[in-house]
């Protein structure tokens, strides 16, 4: 059950329209959430700072992943890896952004230790990659097995540990 809800509005110089911070626990059993945001526009937003809580620190590596995308322009969906053992507490942050020139959204699939994905042309200057996956964001510490990069104007690279499950939505934002 989501526990909160905050959205900022900022002004002045900033591309960030909107932040809408969500928290809620995985309860023992529950497989997959679907959570409520205020209406975005889905060309303009993405889903950053995905963190995971373990409840219990018997957690399995596998219990401890969690994927998330968007479902609607007012929908979160995240579903966890594979087992339901233990609850699991997680907190994601949607952006929408304001005076950008493009947000592409790729998903991506594959237990090869790497995979490269075609995006539309961007300043690799004025861009920057976030994604969530079944592994974790980026910027967690636990379970970060899992990286990804802009590799040229019209390239990502995703690379993990090989034979592992690793799927997830990445958000190509360039700036104007």
């Amino acid at each position: 059950m989501m526990s909160e809800a905050i959205i900022t509005r900022r002004g002045g110089g900033s591309n960030i329209k909107s932040i809408q911070r969500f928290s809620f626990e995985f309860a023992v059993g529950s497989i997959s959430q679907t959570v409520n945001i205020a209406t975005i526009n889905l060309n303009a937003a993405v889903i950053r700072n995905v963190t995971l809580y373990p409840n219990n620190l018997n957690i399995t590596a596998d219990e401890f992943k969690a994927y998330l995308r968007f479902n609607s322009n007012s929908q979160v969906y995240i579903r966890r890896h594979a087992g339901t053992t233990y609850s699991l507490l997680v907190s994601f942050d949607v952006v929408e952004y304001k005076n950008i020139k493009s947000i592409q959204t790729i998903s991506f699939s594959t237990t090869n230790l790497t995979i490269t994905k075609a995006i539309s042309s961007v300043n690799v200057n004025k861009a920057e990659l976030a994604y969530t996956n079944s592994i974790s964001l980026v910027t967690t510490s636990i379970g970060s097995e899992f990286a990804g990069n802009i590799t040229t104007d019209v390239l990502l690279t995703f690379a993990g540990r090989s034979g592992e499950n690793k799927s997830g939505t990445a958000f190509v934002i360039e700036y104007k």
